[in-house]
């Protein structure tokens, strides 16, 4: 499986918080059938869900995966506004059991996106390469 020690988990069973919202709580079925419940303090879990976007695409890769199929997550919803900090343009979804992700859009990011989406829906025409998107 791997050339370090690890205990391999057969099935994530689900999540929830601790009542004070410090932790996640992971419920894990591992591969003998025990039950496993792992403590997750809350300013690692968005280093858990980078770690694991991260595994998928390895993952994929190492079993020379079908490029043009991706595990994808479903949005059910999205939302745009503009960060109070940095002033970047923030790309909310929801997507699976309700869980939300955001994204940070550093420019030129946004208007590429815009310029892409309306190509793809039939809506403009590209921009020469190398013109400035505003």
């Amino acid at each position: 499986m791997t050339e370090h020690a690890a205990q391999l988990a057969a099935k994530v069973e689900g999540s929830m918080t601790t009542d004070d919202g410090q932790h996640m709580l992971l419920k894990l079925t591992m591969a003998d059938g025990a039950e496993n419940v792992i403590a997750i303090p809350r300013d690692q879990i968005a280093a858990l869900v980078d770690l694991a976007a991260l595994g998928i695409l390895q993952s994929e890769t190492a079993v020379k995966a079908d490029p043009t199929t991706r595990a994808a997550f479903r949005a059910s919803w999205w939302e745009l506004a503009v960060d109070a900090q940095s002033g970047q343009t923030l790309l909310s979804l929801t997507f699976g059991a309700g869980g939300r992700l955001h994204f940070l859009l550093p420019s030129p990011m946004p208007a590429h996106i815009h310029e892409t989406l309306g190509v793809m829906l039939g809506k403009s025409t590209p921009e020469t390469p190398g013109t400035t998107l505003v």
